[in-house]
Protein backbone atom coordinates (compact mmCIF):
# COMPACT_ATOMS: atom_id res chain seq x y z
CA UNK A 1 0.00 0.00 0.00
CA UNK A 2 0.87 3.61 -0.58
CA UNK A 3 -0.87 6.49 1.72
CA UNK A 4 -3.37 3.94 2.66
CA UNK A 5 -4.14 2.70 -1.08
CA UNK A 6 -3.72 -0.48 -2.32
CA UNK A 7 -1.45 -0.75 -5.04
CA UNK A 8 -0.73 -3.61 -7.68
CA UNK A 9 2.59 -3.50 -10.42
CA UNK A 10 1.90 -4.71 -13.81
CA UNK A 11 5.67 -5.34 -15.49
CA UNK A 12 5.34 -5.49 -19.32
CA UNK A 13 8.25 -6.35 -21.35
CA UNK A 14 8.76 -4.06 -24.76
CA UNK A 15 10.77 -6.67 -26.53
CA UNK A 16 8.77 -9.19 -28.81
CA UNK A 17 9.20 -11.29 -31.73
CA UNK A 18 7.02 -10.51 -34.75
CA UNK A 19 7.42 -12.07 -38.23
CA UNK A 20 11.01 -13.39 -37.05
CA UNK A 21 12.47 -10.42 -35.95
CA UNK A 22 13.18 -8.79 -32.44
CA UNK A 23 10.59 -5.42 -31.80
CA UNK A 24 10.93 -3.08 -29.05
CA UNK A 25 7.82 -1.79 -28.27
CA UNK A 26 7.94 2.17 -27.48
CA UNK A 27 4.18 2.70 -26.11
CA UNK A 28 2.07 0.28 -24.43
CA UNK A 29 -1.25 1.52 -23.40
CA UNK A 30 -3.46 -1.01 -20.82
CA UNK A 31 -6.65 -0.85 -18.99
CA UNK A 32 -7.58 -2.77 -15.72
CA UNK A 33 -11.34 -2.61 -15.62
CA UNK A 34 -11.95 -0.95 -11.80
CA UNK A 35 -9.11 -0.01 -11.22
CA UNK A 36 -7.80 3.51 -10.29
CA UNK A 37 -5.06 5.08 -12.22
CA UNK A 38 -2.46 6.56 -9.61
CA UNK A 39 -0.93 9.85 -9.97
CA UNK A 40 2.83 9.70 -10.51
CA UNK A 41 3.35 12.55 -8.12
CA UNK A 42 1.32 10.06 -5.07
CA UNK A 43 3.73 7.43 -5.83
CA UNK A 44 6.83 9.62 -5.61
CA UNK A 45 5.68 10.61 -2.88
CA UNK A 46 5.37 7.11 -0.96
CA UNK A 47 9.10 6.45 -1.96
CA UNK A 48 11.57 8.05 0.38
CA UNK A 49 15.03 6.71 -1.95
CA UNK A 50 14.75 6.58 -5.63
CA UNK A 51 16.03 3.44 -7.06
CA UNK A 52 19.01 3.62 -9.18
CA UNK A 53 18.83 3.44 -12.83
CA UNK A 54 20.57 0.68 -15.01
CA UNK A 55 20.60 0.26 -18.28
CA UNK A 56 20.31 -3.45 -19.16
CA UNK A 57 21.36 -5.39 -22.18
CA UNK A 58 19.29 -9.03 -22.52
CA UNK A 59 20.67 -10.76 -25.08
CA UNK A 60 18.62 -12.32 -27.78
CA UNK A 61 18.08 -16.11 -28.22
CA UNK A 62 19.59 -16.69 -31.90
CA UNK A 63 18.02 -20.13 -31.79
CA UNK A 64 14.59 -18.72 -31.64
CA UNK A 65 15.18 -16.47 -34.59
CA UNK A 66 16.34 -19.34 -37.07
CA UNK A 67 14.33 -22.24 -38.62
CA UNK A 68 14.34 -24.08 -35.14
CA UNK A 69 11.87 -25.76 -33.18
CA UNK A 70 11.26 -25.30 -29.19
CA UNK A 71 11.62 -28.40 -27.27
CA UNK A 72 9.97 -28.08 -23.39
CA UNK A 73 11.23 -30.64 -20.89
CA UNK A 74 9.16 -31.50 -18.24
CA UNK A 75 11.41 -34.29 -16.47
CA UNK A 76 15.39 -35.07 -16.44
CA UNK A 77 16.79 -37.69 -18.04
CA UNK A 78 16.92 -38.96 -21.29
CA UNK A 79 14.87 -37.54 -24.03
CA UNK A 80 13.82 -38.57 -27.49
CA UNK A 81 12.15 -36.84 -29.89
CA UNK A 82 10.44 -38.13 -32.78
CA UNK A 83 11.26 -36.47 -36.07
CA UNK A 84 7.25 -36.76 -37.51
CA UNK A 85 6.70 -35.46 -34.19
CA UNK A 86 8.34 -32.17 -35.56
CA UNK A 87 7.54 -31.85 -39.09
CA UNK A 88 9.70 -34.83 -40.50
CA UNK A 89 13.76 -34.14 -40.36
CA UNK A 90 15.40 -35.36 -43.21
CA UNK A 91 19.18 -34.12 -43.21
CA UNK A 92 20.26 -35.00 -39.36
CA UNK A 93 23.48 -34.33 -40.27
CA UNK A 94 22.33 -30.84 -40.16
CA UNK A 95 20.78 -30.91 -36.67
CA UNK A 96 21.60 -28.81 -33.46
CA UNK A 97 20.30 -29.23 -29.51
CA UNK A 98 21.12 -25.71 -27.40
CA UNK A 99 19.50 -25.26 -23.79
CA UNK A 100 20.80 -21.63 -22.58
CA UNK A 101 22.94 -21.32 -25.27
CA UNK A 102 24.93 -24.12 -25.27
CA UNK A 103 25.10 -26.64 -27.08
CA UNK A 104 23.57 -30.19 -25.84
CA UNK A 105 24.98 -33.44 -27.58
CA UNK A 106 22.18 -35.62 -29.17
CA UNK A 107 21.96 -38.93 -30.98
CA UNK A 108 20.38 -39.44 -33.64
CA UNK A 109 18.81 -43.22 -33.72
CA UNK A 110 16.52 -43.61 -37.26
CA UNK A 111 13.51 -41.34 -36.93
CA UNK A 112 14.37 -40.54 -33.65
CA UNK A 113 16.74 -37.99 -31.57
CA UNK A 114 17.88 -38.43 -28.20
CA UNK A 115 19.95 -35.99 -25.89
CA UNK A 116 20.20 -36.27 -21.57
CA UNK A 117 18.32 -33.47 -20.10
CA UNK A 118 20.53 -33.38 -16.25
CA UNK A 119 17.68 -30.77 -14.59
CA UNK A 120 14.70 -29.52 -15.01
CA UNK A 121 13.29 -25.72 -13.98
CA UNK A 122 14.68 -23.45 -11.94
CA UNK A 123 13.21 -21.16 -9.28
CA UNK A 124 10.79 -19.48 -11.61
CA UNK A 125 9.97 -22.31 -14.34
CA UNK A 126 9.14 -26.35 -13.72
CA UNK A 127 10.09 -26.67 -17.51
CA UNK A 128 13.21 -26.30 -19.25
CA UNK A 129 13.16 -25.37 -23.08
CA UNK A 130 15.96 -26.85 -25.96
CA UNK A 131 15.86 -25.57 -28.87
CA UNK A 132 16.50 -27.66 -31.86
CA UNK A 133 18.05 -25.81 -35.38
CA UNK A 134 18.06 -27.33 -38.60
CA UNK A 135 20.47 -26.50 -41.10
CA UNK A 136 23.67 -26.28 -38.33
CA UNK A 137 25.66 -29.05 -37.77
CA UNK A 138 25.64 -29.43 -33.56
CA UNK A 139 27.70 -31.70 -30.99
CA UNK A 140 26.76 -35.65 -30.76
CA UNK A 141 27.14 -38.44 -28.34
CA UNK A 142 29.66 -40.46 -28.23
CA UNK A 143 29.20 -43.99 -29.11
CA UNK A 144 30.78 -47.00 -27.77
CA UNK A 145 33.60 -48.78 -29.40
CA UNK A 146 33.71 -52.00 -27.93
CA UNK A 147 32.53 -55.32 -30.09
CA UNK A 148 30.61 -57.77 -27.90
CA UNK A 149 32.78 -60.66 -26.96
CA UNK A 150 30.46 -63.36 -27.12
CA UNK A 151 28.98 -65.48 -30.25
CA UNK A 152 25.51 -64.05 -31.34
CA UNK A 153 22.57 -66.23 -29.06
CA UNK A 154 25.51 -66.75 -26.42
CA UNK A 155 24.94 -64.89 -23.05
CA UNK A 156 28.26 -63.22 -21.37
CA UNK A 157 29.34 -64.39 -18.30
Amino acid sequence: TVRGQRLAVLAVSPIFEQNGAVQVATAVEATIPGAVQVDDQVLAAGYSTAAPQEIVSVATNGAALKNSYKITVSEAGIQEVLFSAIGGVTETAKLRLTHRGQDVAIQVLGDRLRFYAPEVGDRWNTTAVYWLVKDESGARMATPGAAPSAAPGQAFE
